[in-house]
């Protein structure tokens, strides 16, 4: 969130970044994008050594240059293009997820007070939040 601030900085540092996404959303969205990490890591790495062996094995077979260090060189590119073939679309969407500034269902009930179990129910955040709910409360209209 730190570093998609397109407007106004709302976060001073690391440290008041995580303070407020913790203190609105709860400890639980630390950990959004967790899935999609797996699969990138899990299915990439899976593809790299799988692509190594493979080239390597394949360049050596076919004579290969004598040298084990430009067929390691060779293979170890090969691999590194195999896992992000795979890997992107998974980081991609493991991006988009962590930036979300949309509250989870879990997030509702980590809400401790009125304000913040508002703010998460609105999707608003900020400066937005507050004049809504303090133009709300001045009205006298109630069921927030």
């Amino acid at each position: 969130h730190l570093m998609v601030q397109y407007d106004v900085a709302r976060y001073s540092g690391t440290i008041d970044c995580a303070r407020q996404i913790v203190g609105e959303l709860g400890v639980g969205v630390l950990w959004r994008g967790l899935g999609f990490t797996f699969l990138r890591d899990g299915l990439g790495l899976g593809c790299y050594f799988t692509a190594f062996e493979l080239t390597r094995t394949a360049v050596s077979t076919a004579g290969g240059t004598g040298s084990g260090l430009v067929d390691t060189l060779v293979a170890g590119s090969a691999a590194g293009l195999a896992f992000w073939v795979v890997a992107l679309p998974f980081d991609t969407l493991k991006a988009v997820v962590q930036t979300d500034l949309r509250p989870t269902a879990s997030s509702h009930a980590a809400a401790t007070t009125p304000h913040q179990a508002q703010t998460m129910a609105t999707g608003a955040t900020g400066t937005a939040a507050t004049a809504a709910t303090a133009g709300v409360a001045a009205r006298g209209v109630s069921g927030m």
